[in-house]
């Protein structure tokens, strides 16, 4: 990964961008969820409790930051306590205490006010016997108030006026104790609940706990001054200042280091190797946590092999420590979110990331990894298509004033592997002008494929039936098809990891031979994984139905024929010469046999149809072995063939229609030499025969 990131402080330093270098112990807060809710405490002139507010958007939180040594919950301003009380005493079952305390708590919420009796009962949770913070709760709560400000009031300094709301902070803070601290916000909580009972929810669970396992510390304390804005030119939770606070401690980390650092040697990248030895740092990346830039684990076998363990193995100094840091983090911002970073989680299942940027970074963001479409589920994503993505990255980078075959695309994907370790699942490099050329040549073999659409429910409740066209799948859309098993009955996926990020990226990218294995995997396992859908689809169109999936994998029934075109077009087969094959007229003589039976059922059998028409029943023959499946066709067709023949009244016309279509169909059949057995390319033409809609004329 470092190499990756370097490479990336290059393109930064030659754009003018230059990251906020951030003190390793100075960390992001993390996001505000109903399991772990955030509070803001307002503290007085004497450093005592005032007002407590709830944080319910993380839009409150953002640019803000606290100084955390370690992952033991000491920090400051900000650190994570646990609930006040627990609703039940130790000594009784926590079963029929939780039923109580939660017929309570409705009992609350749907009053005004609280009743004597709900009085008398809260005064009772209340009590010192429930009180759960601890010795060792209250010792870590008290070093977060005294011991650390007390420590970054050293280090801060005397500030100008603008800054000086933090120092302010810090002071307050080491005049109270963790049981005043406790006592106070108990006080406050009781009187917002008491205040308005309908709204208890925001202020309940911080007061009193009544879950079945051992409470936690999931609930988080942004501390601030109760006369912010009244004697401070700003508050004391204000990103400048933490910004502020920030430089101050790095420059005291650098006034540390110039006493005890020597006049080195260089690095692996012919930087000074000043603290080389020191770990280097983690970065919070979104979807994977904390990301370590490089994991240094003696007990790893490949740290050894060139007899060289730990930082030895590739000495990196302090400036190449900040770059690769700090190129990450503008890499990964939340503002770069689909633009420079996605999430490629749904593609196989994993916590995964993709990375897409130019070399030559250009004033407006290219918006590469919105192309590649691996948030599934992201209704921004999909509230476009790859035919829009690809034109706006396309014109971003021909703004660019260099020969685009002068400029790289770099796509790199980082997985999680277990809580400690980062993989770089996937690096490659190509030019932009293949990345254009690219998503051209990847719309035109999308469409390689017959007219086909597919019936679907509206999406609104109550709507009628609509036929839609099949959509250009984006890459990573095209891994989370072929990572979809879908069983004979075709309306139970299950999931499988065969396929990767790295794999939808290279059938975007990769040509001729470096392409050619994975073509052949991913058409195998398009068929294998997701014939059976393709079946039941046109089973059901043909019988004048809908075959309903639900749920995000409806979207396959409009992917996964596309899907099949685009692999043809890739094998240089194009549907002006397959659709003349012998495989793609037996699946459209399949699937006209299919309509015959049908209107058939109908009229002779009054609408009594078999679960499986005769078209179908003989798809799965005709996809290993035609002739076979040709020879029993020509038996069961008979009946179905003279009914059409003869039939007259309403709907006849229908039938001789599909009957005089299924003539020429057999007509160009016996034009063609039939394969004995089907490779992976013939099944495909045959399922989109198999799916293909007939072509009306007047």
């Amino acid at each position: 990964m470092l190499n990756e990131l370097y490479d990336l402080s290059l393109s930064l330093e030659r754009a003018g961008i230059a990251p906020t270098d951030w003190h390793p112990n100075l960390k992001e807060l993390p996001k505000v969820t109903k399991a772990k809710p955030c509070f803001k405490i307002y503290l007085g002139a004497d450093g005592s409790v005032t007002n407590i507010e709830p944080i319910e958007e993380d839009a409150k939180l953002e640019g803000l930051r606290k100084w955390q040594s370690g992952g033991n919950g000491y920090s400051f301003p900000c650190f994570n306590v646990r609930p006040l009380y627990k609703a039940y005493a130790e000594d009784v079952a926590i079963e029929p205490e939780k039923k109580h305390f939660d017929e309570w708590l409705k009992g609350v919420k749907r009053s005004s006010a609280l009743s004597d009796e709900s009085e008398i009962t809260f005064s009772g949770f209340m009590d010192a016997r429930h009180k759960l913070w601890n010795d060792e709760h209250n010792k870590r709560v008290a070093d977060c108030l005294g011991t650390i400000p007390k420590k970054l009031r050293e280090i801060a300094g005397e500030p100008s006026d603008e800054f000086r709301a933090i120092t302010a902070l810090f002071d307050r803070c080491q005049q109270i104790t963790a049981d005043n601290f406790f006592e106070k916000i108990a006080v406050l909580l009781k009187e917002r609940i008491r205040a308005n009972p309908a709204a208890c929810d925001k202020y309940v669970n911080f007061l009193l706990y009544c879950g079945t396992k051992p409470p936690t510390n999931d609930i988080q304390l942004v501390l601030e001054l109760a006369d912010g804005l009244s004697a401070f030119p700003m508050p004391a939770a204000m990103p400048i200042i933490h910004n502020w606070f920030n430089q101050r401690l790095l420059a005291n980390q650098s006034s540390l280091k110039a006493t005890t650092d020597k006049v080195g040697n260089l690095d692996a990248f012919g930087a000074a190797d000043d603290m080389w030895e020191d770990k280097l740092p983690e970065v919070n990346v979104p979807v994977l946590g904390g990301v370590k830039l490089r994991a240094m684990n003696p007990e790893s076998l490949c740290q050894s092999r060139y007899r060289q363990t730990d930082a030895t193995s590739f000495v990196i100094g302090k400036e190449i420590r900040k770059r690769a840091k700090g190129a990450l983090e503008w890499l990964t911002d939340d503002e770069r979110k689909n633009k420079t970073w996605g999430s490629v989680t749904s593609a196989r299942d994993d916590k995964e990331i993709l990375l897409v940027y130019p070399s030559e970074l250009p004033k407006v963001s290219v918006a590469a990894v919105a192309m590649f479409g691996g948030s599934i589920t992201n209704t921004e994503i999909q509230a476009a298509r790859f035919v829009e993505c690809a034109k706006n990255v396309t014109d971003a980078l021909r703004s660019i004033p260099r020969p685009l075959r002068d400029i790289d695309m770099r796509v790199f994907a980082l997985r999680k592997i277990d809580k400690a370790r980062t993989q770089v699942s996937c690096n490659r490099n190509y030019s932009a002008e293949r990345l254009i050329a690219a998503a051209e040549e990847w719309q035109l073999g999308s469409g390689n494929a017959p007219s086909i659409q597919i019936k679907q429910w509206g999406k609104e409740k109550g709507s009628k039936p609509e036929w839609n066209s099949l959509e250009v799948p984006f890459p990573l859309e095209v891994i989370w098809c072929l990572n979809t098993v879908w069983n004979k009955v075709a309306n139970t996926p299950s999931r499988v990891r065969e396929f990767s990020s790295s794999d939808g990226i290279g059938l975007l990218l990769d040509k001729r031979v470096r392409i050619a294995p994975l073509l052949e995997r991913a058409l195998h396992a398009a068929i294998r994984n997701g014939g059976n859908l393709l079946m039941a689809m046109a089973h059901a169109h043909h019988s004048g139905d809908i075959h309903k999936i639900g749920g995000k994998y409806e979207k396959q029934k409009l992917l996964l024929p596309a899907m099949l075109g685009l692999f043809l077009a890739k094998l240089g087969r194009k549907k002006e010469e397959y659709m003349k094959s012998a495989p793609y007229l037996i699946g459209r003589m399949l699937s006209l046999a299919d309509q015959i039976h049908y209107h058939y059922c109908r009229h002779v059998r009054n609408g009594q149809a078999p679960t499986q028409l005769i078209g179908n029943a003989l798809m799965a023959t005709a996809l290993e072995e035609p002739e076979k499946a040709l020879a029993l066709y020509a038996q069961r067709i008979l009946p179905y063939q003279a009914w059409a023949k003869t039939t007259s009244g309403e709907d006849a016309g229908l039938a001789k229609y599909f009957l005089s279509e299924l003539g020429k169909t057999c007509s160009d059949v016996a034009l063609v030499d039939v394969p004995r057995r089907c490779a992976d390319a013939d099944k495909a033409q045959m399922l989109l025969g198999y799916l293909a809609r007939a072509e009306k004329s007047d």
